[in-house]
């Protein structure tokens, strides 16, 4: 009886460990960012190279690591989340040319905006990274998430440049890819 006991209380234990991160990295091909009319310049300045997404106990978040973040370009960093419940989230950062500051867009898949006081993101051109970071509590506390990552940018010279993390060459910005695999909290 002693040791039934002793097994009930290590599973117990087990059950009440801290939930465990999960992340996913996608390495996007270097050079297949688009234009407005469909053609595939190379251009560097929305290019994404890697799409890290992690899903941790209290934040779901993202980092984009660029070919090159142009500090003279208008940049819009958009992480997508589906959640366990089916619920569809956009959270996007953006950095203007004019206005050296970002703002941070958290919106809900019919586009309506919600409050999110502890999201944080930052654009960081000498590095060459965009940050995302969504608290789970604006997100519904998913038990997984799935996701996918959009990146568009205008250089002085005019011209709208994106790039999908999950597809080479083809963008949609309607419809980002999203990643197969569930990313569970633990």
């Amino acid at each position: 009886m002693g040791m039934l006991v002793g097994a009930l209380g290590a599973l117990v234990l087990a059950g009440s460990a801290p939930a465990v991160a999960d992340t996913d990295r996608v390495t996007d091909a270097r050079g297949d960012t688009a234009t407005e009319d469909g053609r595939n310049p190379g251009q560097r300045t929305a290019d994404i190279l890697r799409f890290d997404s992690h899903h941790g106990e209290d934040r779901v978040a993202f980092r984009f690591l660029m070919a090159d973040v142009d500090p003279r370009a208008t940049l819009y960093a958009t992480a997508v989340v589906r959640t366990s419940d089916g619920r569809r989230f956009q959270a996007q950062v953006g950095k203007l040319v004019d206005e050296p500051r970002r703002f941070l867009w958290i919106s809900r898949g019919s586009g309506r905006s919600i409050r999110c006081p502890d999201a944080d993101a930052s654009v960081r051109p000498a590095t060459r990274t965009v940050w995302i970071s969504v608290p789970r509590s604006c997100l519904g506390e998913p038990r997984w998430v799935r996701t996918g990552g959009l990146v568009e940018s205008r250089p002085p010279q005019g011209s709208v440049f994106t790039d999908d993390a999950r597809r080479d060459g083809r963008v949609d910005e309607f419809d980002v890819a999203l990643g197969s695999r569930r990313l569970a909290r633990g």
